[in-house]
């Protein structure tokens, strides 16, 4: 307890030189939050029996945000470092980072109508992706880049056309897992059809980049048709359908993808449901291009003002397009009750339960449940 007590002495003092005692002015305004938190990891290094290892886990986790907000222009940067210090392995001890930029410029070109967002994503951790994603890999230094840029042009009352780009490159210091970038261009456009229906439409292009001598590169194209309906003032319903045509090598298909999400909004609950198909790349695992079913259920119950209850149920399906390389199957629980003590201080309890079956060459068959108790402080304004 007494090192523990230390690290928030030092991160609240820290936080205290970074920004000074009278809030900063509008435009401007300042995010401080330092969280702690204590947890136990059944499978610290998420990988399969007979490796497993069990550890309590201190984190410690301050993050620093900066906004100027000026009209319909708005200019963002933040930082976050996540400490982590092991009970009984301490050569896992680890510092991870992470930092974003955001530009959004509501009036581009003097405009009234024509909008630009840029956002600029780096992450730095010693683990992996979170196994929600939908694979678990074993633990390695990983480190991710995201870069998106978008123009919307609201060509009418009813009529938004889109055009974007994004950039990922995700590279990992464990060598079985594969390097990758991937470019991807999209253009769509949306136009409110009624006053409970929003239709849309949108074209995407990607190009996956393997970073690996030998192996070639995938491209695929991709047209989707999305249908909005308002069915009731709290229940929303969205269908998005389509085709992909991907060529890798000399092998090529076409495949059918789309999402189905139902949306309820009470005073006190919201729950929504999701089904989705899509190609992508499987977290690092493989080089080829994998089909990627989810399903998915959430829920969020306001028990008091302070007291907030949440859950949710995932399950996701990767495998290849073509060839049998991946064939991994993983469910996720994860459940939590979060108590505002102070409106700058907040306690959340969290469990969380992650299982992976691989049958294809890539992957394992993984067990991990992590029980989380944490503590967020947040610097009020003065």
């Amino acid at each position: 307890m007494i090192r523990i007590g230390t690290r928030i002495l030092w991160c609240w003092g820290l936080l205290r030189v970074w920004v000074p005692d009278q809030a900063l002015a509008q435009p401007w305004n300042v995010g401080v939050e330092v969280g702690l938190s204590e947890r136990y990891d059944d499978n610290i290094r998420l990988v399969e029996e007979p490796g497993e290892e069990s550890d309590r886990v201190t984190t410690l986790a301050p993050r620093l945000s900066v906004t100027y907000e000026d009209g319909a222009d708005l200019w963002a940067a933040g930082y976050g470092m996540t400490a982590e210090w092991f009970a009984t392995n301490p050569e896992l001890d680890s510092i991870g980072h992470d930092a974003f930029v955001k530009a959004e410029l509501g009036r581009l070109f003097g405009s009234r109508t024509t909008s630009l967002t840029f956002t600029d994503d780096f992450t730095f951790t010693p683990q992996l992706t979170d196994p929600a994603s939908g694979v678990g890999a074993p633990r390695s230094d990983s480190w991710i880049n995201a870069v998106l840029l978008t123009v919307s042009h609201q060509s009418s009352a009813r009529t938004t056309e889109r055009i974007g780009y994004a950039n990922t490159i995700s590279r990992y210091e464990l060598p079985t897992l594969i390097d990758h970038v991937v470019h991807e261009g999209t253009a769509g456009v949306t136009r409110v059809a009624s006053r409970r229906d929003t239709l849309g439409a949108r074209y995407r292009f990607r190009y996956f980049d393997v970073l690996i001598e030998g192996v070639e590169s995938a491209v695929d194209h991709t047209v989707t048709v999305e249908w909005t309906r308002q069915l009731s003032p709290s229940l929303t319903l969205t269908i998005e359908a389509g085709a992909e045509r991907s060529r890798q090598s000399r092998n090529q298909s076409t495949e059918p993808v789309g999402t189905v999400r139902l949306a309820k909004r009470l005073k006190t609950l919201s729950i929504d449901a999701e089904l989705s198909r899509d190609i992508a790349l499987a977290g690092g695992l493989s080089d080829q291009l994998s089909a990627a079913h989810t399903a998915s259920l959430g829920a969020s119950y306001e028990v008091t003002a302070k007291l907030h209850a949440d859950a949710r149920a995932r399950m996701t399906d990767n495998r290849s397009v073509v060839g049998g390389e991946v064939d991994v199957t993983s469910w996720t629980a994860e459940a939590g009750l979060s108590y505002a003590i102070r409106t700058w201080l907040s306690a959340d309890i969290r469990y969380y339960r992650f299982e992976q079956l691989a049958q294809g060459a890539a992957g394992e068959d993984l067990v991990q449940n992590r029980y989380v108790v944490t503590l967020a402080w947040t610097l009020p304004d003065e």
